[in-house]
């Protein structure tokens, strides 16, 4: 429902916005990636004095780490069975798509308005920029309900993906009571909205940052531990006649001696 709801929203903004625009960018958004990949890897505002590599580039890498964990373990038990390339397809490229996809639609149409339109989006707050795009399309009422509960049921899901790992875990890997999930999703709740009552936004932002940077140091382990992971699935998955063979094409001949008459 999370995502037929938010592909129902993307391909409504898609049609009734800058068709032409947008699709146009979705070429050149992905060119430029390839093209300047390295270089904006490297990027470090050294010599222009700005901060807004920290703010969003640092901040997302460590969203992203922090959710690393929960996000990992939800995806491998929901994934039993498949194949490494499936799993690479399914978690990496698929979502990485959509993702660009996502971001150029409702991007491209924002940008256009701004370029070439009234400009009205400029001025608005970020928090209720979303809504101000959606009134300028068609059945404005309609699509920013629809949007409102797209968000949530991210949320909804995210926090429930959440729940169900860290309940896995304090059950000992078995499949936890609903009522323990439901215990850590309050758990959840409840922090977030002590972080966002707080000091808003930014103290949500440093708390990420701060639970992020552990991990930064754990996921290279976890990498070299995979890799070991499965090279030792391979060899327990071999047979011994493959095993065989392998071990005659590495090891030379045997060398026969031979006397004169």
């Amino acid at each position: 429902l999370n995502l037929l709801a938010a592909l129902g929203l993307m391909l409504f903004v898609l049609f009734a916005g800058e068709t032409l625009f947008v699709l146009k960018a979705i070429g050149q958004h992905l060119g430029y990636y390839l093209n300047n990949l390295l270089e904006v890897s490297t990027w470090r505002e050294t010599y222009t004095g700005t901060n807004w590599q920290l703010n969003w580039t640092l901040f997302y890498w460590a969203w992203w780490i922090s959710w690393s964990p929960f996000v990992g373990l939800f995806i491998a038990r929901i994934s039993y069975g498949r194949t490494i390339g499936e799993f690479v397809a399914g978690v990496v490229l698929v979502p990485s798509l959509f993702n660009l996809l996502w971001m150029t639609v409702f991007g491209a149409n924002a940008m256009h308005e701004t370029l070439f339109g009234a400009g009205h989006l400029i001025s608005v707050p970020s928090t209720e920029a979303l809504f101000a795009f959606l009134e300028q399309l068609p059945f404005a009422h309609t699509t920013i309900w629809l949007s409102i509960v797209v968000v949530l049921l991210f949320f909804v899901t995210s926090a429930d993906s959440g729940a169900l790992v860290v309940s896995t875990i304090t059950s000992g890997g078995e499949n936890p009571p609903i009522w323990q999930k439901a215990l850590w999703s309050m758990s959840v709740l409840g922090v977030t909205a002590v972080l966002i009552v707080g000091e808003g936004l930014a103290t949500l932002q440093t708390a990420t940052i701060v639970a992020g940077f552990p991990f930064t140091l754990v996921i290279p382990f976890l990498a070299y531990l995979l890799l070991r992971s499965l090279k030792r699935e391979w060899e327990q998955t071999r047979s011994p006649i493959d095993a065989y063979s392998e071990r005659r094409a590495i090891e030379p001949p045997p060398t026969v001696e031979t006397t004169a008459p």
